[in-house]
């Protein structure tokens, strides 16, 4: 018998009690009942959250089974500990550290693995989400010492799946930490955090970076507790062999560590031995692209050691280096207190202090004598340990590198300082051709050897003097020049000595990976960056604000070294320049990118015939040359700012705009500036005077601008008279059929402009046009009703004036895109006015647009007998 049909056959519900079978049947139904009923109880267990449920609720072995059919979660589950008992302070359900910002910064620019299976490891509660948001991770294992965590975590997973929304969970969770009593309400309700846990997750709702910020935070976070990929595990960090097994399980299957978190229980690690396992731990989770966020200890320069809860976000290569100092994982002072500490440290030595003397006294650019500044950098300019600012007397080192290492690099800047005059000279023999690279390259290593020894006699008077580590005299080994250069001569240093003779910053062919580095070099430059920043705020025709895009191509658009694109907010270089005369066109150009708005107003006023056009090429010279002053002043401090060539300050010579004006009146540049008045006076987007070039063309610009381009894919897709789809093709002709300034022939699908039109009015009536060719079957139902006789001859022009109405409403829409993506004139908006359908009735009705719609209607309406 049928399970859905009744006794009789007839349609209805099947309820097992209808049919005299015999017990044993009855008995093997409601067992298999029963199983499917415990089966449905305990998924819904799972992803419901019971009103009455404590935070000590776990997860049965049965649902396991059913739930974690992924065998990457089985397995990590498995490495639980259950005899962990922990050190439990409380638990932190929110954040409560700073410098966020700088980590997050971290998380949003590093690249993330090409993998398409990351994981983001971490300690305590919710920080983790923000992480995981942020960088779109796959899989989430969180892991505390603290067994109350996991359960926290799972208490918060099953809060998740039963709440749609971000409110929703909110409340659901203030509730269930509102209901708490006594231990269970201590936990979270403690003295060791700011404020209370209920107001720090109304917070989150608001705060930068927080996974509950946004819809889309809480959407991704929820699809990933959805799907099983946050789990909870309990484990002691200094269980280092229990780490290297979950790092080998993960690379096994092709499971990536993209972040790892833990917070500051590095503090906890009072031992020798648990700071060793703890060591062993995080480098065993560690690869050199993973995003290291560790809390260690902060020391401030004050009597006393004021401990903050302070995120150090590093890179596992700088970890994993051999020249890491491993006591930051456990204590830091911050880069000042640090800087501070090494000179005095360094000053202490007689022999140093010598060496301080004489770099103190040795003539730089800026001034004769003064004081050398000694800053720790998360990375330098050149990407060496250290390096010698000669403009502003600094000695910059890597954070990263331990204070012995410091110290000793510190040395041999300061002997670099002292040298300053003999790079000097080698650098103006290079600039004056009087000298060949590989010469360049030789001598500057030669005055680095020199510089060696130097370091190797002072470094071994102050292990003497001080009792310091041998270990300090890194240049011990360094006798022969010779052999040096035979060592050195293929390094990176000698390299990029290389390339400063050639005028090159960097190594890259890759003119995308070219320009990347060219902004990163200019912005390492305080002036050039704050230059940069005014032209991020400077408003365009297309945003508000936003970053300039940096490309090289083989040629620029107008034949110039550079050129600046506002609607675009993008800067052309030749790829033929060298990065540093790349790199002062750069400047250049951002100069006139902070005065898009002043431009733009003599396009305007060229457009609309309030200059004219030499009046307009004096102005736009006028801008140009102010630009010059700006990259002068600022030109000159990345000159020294970044130890380039004063050949790169090219508008050196540039005082008088009277002057300027007549030297460049006749030049290329003016005459361009001609030619555009031209072309915004006559409405001109392109040069071309055979129609089918012209034609060609305007397609092309048309669909340069996005908003076209939908629109004409729409045209496309539309089925006329004779095909499914297919290209509209464009014809400018000397007169149109209907005697109009375009027309759209559905039949041949073409478009045609009356060719006496301006490049703008071609464009906007194209625009318009394509409009009628996606509205071609609301066109042919009208027809077809006029030929059937079912509408009248007013109705029928009254529809089709709909129609065209429409179309003026999609134009406007489209048109206003097309104005601030492709620098259009506002007064090609030719239908700018039209917002009611009867106004436009009453406007149009008598016109010969509307009169042809009437005799249209007479061709097609049946004869009367």
């Amino acid at each position: 018998m049928s399970p859905i049909t009744n006794l009789d056959r007839s349609p209805g519900t099947y309820f097992s009690w209808d049919i005299k079978q015999t017990t044993a049947i009855k008995i093997g139904f409601f067992a298999a009942l029963f199983f499917i009923g415990y089966l449905g109880y305990t998924l819904y267990n799972k992803f419901r959250t019971y009103k009455q449920q404590k935070i000590g609720g776990g997860i049965s072995s049965f649902t396991k089974k059913i739930l974690y059919k992924d065998p990457l979660l089985e397995k990590l589950l498995c490495f639980n500990n259950p005899n962990v008992t922990g050190q439990i302070n409380g638990i932190y359900i929110t954040s409560n550290e700073t410098n966020l910002s700088t980590t997050q910064k971290l998380l949003l620019e590093h690249p993330r693995s090409i993998n398409d299976k990351s994981i983001h490891i971490g300690c305590a509660a919710w920080h983790n989400f923000d992480i995981m948001c942020t960088r779109k991770s796959n899989y989430g294992l969180i892991i505390d010492f603290n067994p109350e965590n996991a359960k926290f975590i799972n208490k918060t997973i099953a809060i998740i799946n039963s709440c749609e929304t971000r409110d929703d969970f909110k409340q659901t969770m203030i509730n269930y930490l509102n209901s708490l009593e006594e231990n269970e309400r201590a936990l979270f309700f403690h003295s060791d955090q700011k404020g209370i846990p209920t107001e720090s997750i109304e917070s989150e709702l608001l705060r930068d970076g927080s996974w509950l910020q946004s819809d889309d935070n809480y959407s991704y976070i929820k699809e990933i507790v959805s799907q099983g990929h946050l789990i909870a595990i309990t484990e002691n960090i200094t269980n280092h062999t229990q780490f290297g097994k979950i790092r080998n399980f993960l690379d096994e299957n092709d499971i990536v560590i993209d972040t790892l978190y833990l917070s500051n229980i590095s503090s906890f690690m009072q031992t020798t031995n648990d700071k060793n396992e703890y060591e062993k731990s995080v480098k065993q989770l560690l690869h050199k692209d993973t995003i290291f966020i560790n809390c260690p200890k902060l020391k401030r320069f004050n009597p006393l050691h004021i401990t903050i809860l302070n995120q150090n976000p590093v890179l596992g290569n700088a970890v994993l280096a051999t020249t890491y100092d491993t006591s930051q994982l456990f204590e830091v002072c911050d880069p000042i207190t640090r800087a501070t500490r090494l000179l005095e440290k360094a000053l202490s030595c007689s022999a140093i202090r010598r060496l301080y003397e004489t770099a103190y006294s040795t003539p730089i650019v800026k001034c004769e004598t003064g004081n050398w500044k000694v800053v720790f950098a998360e990375k330098t300019i050149t990407g060496s340990s250290a390096e010698t600012d000669f403009s502003s007397r600094q000695i910059t080192l890597l954070s990263t590198i331990s204070d012995e290492k410091a110290l000793a690099y510190l040395v041999f800047q300061l002997i670099f300082a002292v040298d300053y005059q003999k790079h000097l000279k080698l650098s103006e023999k290079a600039l004056l051709g009087q000298i060949q690279c590989e010469d360049y390259a030789k001598e500057r290593a030669q005055l680095d050897f020199e510089g060696t020894q130097s370091h190797k006699k002072i470094i071994i008077e102050a292990i003497k003097e001080m009792e310091w580590s041998s270990s300090l005299n890194i240049y011990a080994t360094h006798t022969d020049f010779e052999k040096y250069w035979n060592i050195v001569k293929s390094t990176p240093t000698v390299n990029y000595y290389r390339n400063q003779f050639h005028g090159k910053l960097f190594e890259s062919s890759d003119p995308i990976i070219r320009a990347t580095k060219l902004l990163e070099k200019a912005l390492f430059s305080k002036a050039i960056k704050r230059l940069y920043e005014k032209a991020y705020s400077t408003p365009t025709v297309k945003c508000k604000h936003g970053d300039w895009k940096i490309v090289f191509a083989e040629k620029t658009t107008l034949g110039f070294q550079a050129e600046c694109f506002g609607s675009l907010r993008q800067i052309n270089i030749l790829s033929s320049l060298s990065d540093q005369m790349a790199l002062t066109y750069l400047v250049f150009e951002l100069t006139n990118a902070t005065q898009e708005p002043r431009f733009n107003k003599l396009y305007e006023k060229a457009r609309s015939g309030q200059i004219q056009c030499e009046e307009y090429t004096r102005e736009i010279e006028r801008i140009e040359f102010e630009g010059t002053l700006l990259h002068r002043e600022i030109i000159v401090e990345a000159i020294k700012e970044l130890g380039l060539s004063p050949s790169l300050n090219i508008y050196a010579s540039h005082t008088d705009f009277e002057a300027y004006w007549n030297i460049v009146k006749l030049s290329p540049h003016s005459n361009c500036a001609r030619k555009q008045w031209k072309i915004w006076r006559a409405g001109k987007l392109f040069e071309a005077s055979d129609p089918i070039t012209r034609a060609t063309k305007l397609l092309e610009k048309a669909l340069s601008c996005n908003a076209i381009k939908q629109l004409y894919e729409k045209a496309y897709s539309t089925p006329t008279d004779k095909c499914e789809s297919g290209h509209w093709k464009i014809v400018f002709d000397t007169k149109t059929i209907l005697n109009s300034g375009a027309e759209t022939v559905w039949a041949s699908r073409q478009i045609t402009l009356l060719s006496t039109l301006s490049d703008e009015t071609a464009l906007t009536y194209f625009v318009f046009q394509l409009t009628n060719a996606i509205h071609f079957q609301r066109h042919a139902k009208l027809n077809e009703k006029a030929r059937l006789g079912q509408i009248l001859c007013e109705e029928y022009t009254k529809e089709i004036a709909q129609v065209n109405f429409d179309g003026t409403l999609i134009h406007k829409e489209i048109i206003n895109e097309a104005i601030k993506e492709m620098d259009l004139s506002p007064s090609v908006n030719t239908y700018a006015s039209h917002t009611n359908f009867e106004t436009y009735w009453n406007i149009i009705k008598l016109t010969p647009s509307a009169n042809f719609s009437r005799d249209q209607w007479k061709k097609l309406a049946p004869k009367s007998k």
